[in-house]
């Protein structure tokens, strides 16, 4: 069992909702399309796909809804078929990786907040702007790093 699956967890898990592109280093030829982050930790994350990947697949995700793009790799430590679909677990290759998806998924977090405040109040945030608001609002919710 890898960091993102164990009884005793070492990590911690955060929710996320996240969009997602993966894509095998293995095999060039095996990409899926646009799938969604369940969760992210220090040590990994989870991800629900509609492609079941082997144990040990090293893959590439790319998270675009932040510019630049951002692309981790990742080792997949477990897959499991539920309800038509597949749930998995994919193990950072290293800590430094898991510090830059947690930071990635902090700045994801104020691009979907600016993205809702335009579509449920019409107000057109700047990137900075939104980031303001949202650390004003959530940021004390949203775990410190470390604190994993």
């Amino acid at each position: 069992m890898g960091a993102v699956e164990s009884s005793h967890r070492r990590f911690i898990r955060h929710p996320a909702d996240i969009p997602v592109d993966i894509q095998s280093v293995n095999t060039a030829s095996t990409q899926t399309p646009t799938e969604r982050i369940r969760n992210i930790s220090y040590g990994g994350l989870a991800i629900d796909s509609d492609h079941a990947w082997k144990v040990g697949d090293i893959l590439n995700m790319s998270i675009n809804i932040v510019e630049p793009s951002f692309t981790i790799t990742g080792r997949v430590a477990w897959c499991h078929a539920i309800d038509g679909h597949f749930e998995l677990g994919i193990e950072f290759m290293d800590e430094v990786q898991g510090y830059r998806a947690r930071m990635v998924e902090q700045v994801c977090q104020i691009e979907v907040y600016r993205r809702r405040v335009l579509e449920q109040e019409g107000r057109h945030l700047s990137s900075k702007d939104a980031a303001l608001e949202w650390i004003q609002r959530y940021a004390k919710s949203f775990p410190r790093m470390g604190s994993d």
